[in-house]
């Protein structure tokens, strides 16, 4: 069974060779779609040589202006769609021997999974070695990529599938696999009203969850580099990164209100307090306080500011 795989690349030149190199060594039976926007030279390069040189897997979408991840990704749909499995796959990884073809394995093991992830370095503290070299200038700070085969931050535990039960919790977006049949009548993979790609994780999650379980497995691995794309946005822009990821949490939070109260409904109290700071629930409980005081606010949250907002932070 082939599987799909969706790269969305925004002037990650770097990090997308790295990439590229690791999936066509430890990849088998897959599609790849390159989604280009606004491409570099230097990314054009690199895909129009991976292009050339396996024409037949390969298939290329550019874009002449950067559409945001979201729409990067549903730009691929109608190609994906044809597959039974897509996997998302963040331009600023590097996968390893195995990853696909461990997830896959789950999935066929346990038909109730509609969406899993891989073990990563993104789920644990950075080293402080790493903290350092990441803050060197671009040229020396490429050592990080030293740190997905020397020293590579794992889970202890090995062999080992884990359903995630809370709905905080959910599959990494950098990297995770799902199935298409959920989204055959819907024309889109994530949902277009999430500008550029705050909270569209956890949305893609959240939806997933009512035709099965997602879940995690160690038996598969990729390393991740971090909010590359999303660190190269201007000082002057930072602000509107900000409330973009604020507008776009509290429109996934009405788009889920009643789900989302029932959910909290079933969830002990004293483990409510205990994940209170999670991040997810904090936006929740923002979205419920702002409502609640003032009901109006709904609305406003349904005429999609964030829409215009996007429209100057992504050029």
């Amino acid at each position: 069974m082939e599987t799909a795989i969706i790269i969305v690349n925004y002037r990650t030149p770097w990090h997308l060779k790295l990439c590229l190199e690791s999936v066509f060594k430890f990849t088998e039976n897959f599609h790849l779609i390159i989604v280009q926007n606004k491409p570099d030279r230097k990314s054009q390069r690199i895909v129009d040589d991976y292009k050339n040189r396996y024409p037949n897997t390969v298939e290329v979408i550019t874009h002449d202006k950067n559409i945001g991840f979201v729409d990067g990704v549903n730009s691929a749909y109608e190609s994906a769609i044809k597959y039974d499995r897509v996997c998302l796959l963040n331009s600023d990884t590097i996968v390893t021997k195995g990853w696909l073809n461990e997830m896959n394995a789950e999935m066929d093991a346990n038909p109730n999974i509609v969406q899993i992830s891989p073990d990563s370095n993104a789920f644990y503290p950075t080293p402080r070695l790493w903290r350092l070299v990441n803050k060197l200038p671009f040229g020396l700070k490429k050592l990080s990529k030293l740190q997905a085969s020397i020293a590579p931050i794992s889970s202890k535990d090995k062999h080992t599938y884990r359903k995630v039960e809370e709905f905080w919790y959910f599959p990494g977006g950098f990297c995770n696999v799902f199935k298409t049949a959920p989204f055959k009548h819907l024309g889109y993979f994530c949902d277009p009203n999430i500008v550029h790609g705050y909270w569209d994780d956890f949305d893609l999650a959240y939806y997933l969850r009512q035709f099965g379980e997602v879940g995690s497995t160690n038996n598969a691995y990729v390393f991740h580099f971090v909010n590359v794309t999303f660190n190269r946005i201007s000082e002057d822009k930072q602000g509107m990164k900000d409330r973009l990821m604020q507008l776009n949490g509290l429109y996934v939070m009405d788009k889920w209100r009643e789900r989302l109260t029932s959910d909290l409904h079933q969830i002990n109290k004293d483990r409510l307090l205990e994940q209170s700071n999670h991040y997810v629930l904090q936006m929740v409980y923002q979205y419920f306080a702002l409502t609640t005081v003032n009901p109006e606010f709904i609305e406003y949250i349904r005429t999609l500011p964030a829409k215009e907002i996007g429209e100057k932070f992504l050029k």
